[in-house]
């Protein structure tokens, strides 16, 4: 779900789920920027798996941020949940 694009590995081998994040060097040269994104989606991630929308276990995701323009809270959280909504269906 744009901006954010995950490849998702499912394991049995892993009680918990794994999340890593990466932000384009290219697209933003300032690692405030970089930092800022990865904060935003770690977050979202965080919220997600603490309520139990995002009870998926035994997965290990790389979420890459696609966009080309630093957005708010709101809108990479609305990415994020569909990623997981897709996710808990594997």
């Amino acid at each position: 779900a744009y901006p954010i694009k995950c490849v998702v590995i499912k394991s049995d081998d892993f009680p918990q789920t794994l999340i890593g994040v990466s932000v384009s060097k290219k697209i933003f040269s300032k690692a405030v920027e970089r930092n800022r994104i990865k904060r935003l989606m770690r977050e979202s991630s965080r919220l997600l798996l603490k309520d139990g929308t995002a009870a998926a276990q035994g997965f290990q995701m790389m979420c890459i941020y696609v966009g080309k323009s630093i957005l708010d809270f709101r809108t990479v959280h609305k990415a994020n949940q569909k990623i997981w909504k897709k996710v808990s269906y594997l």
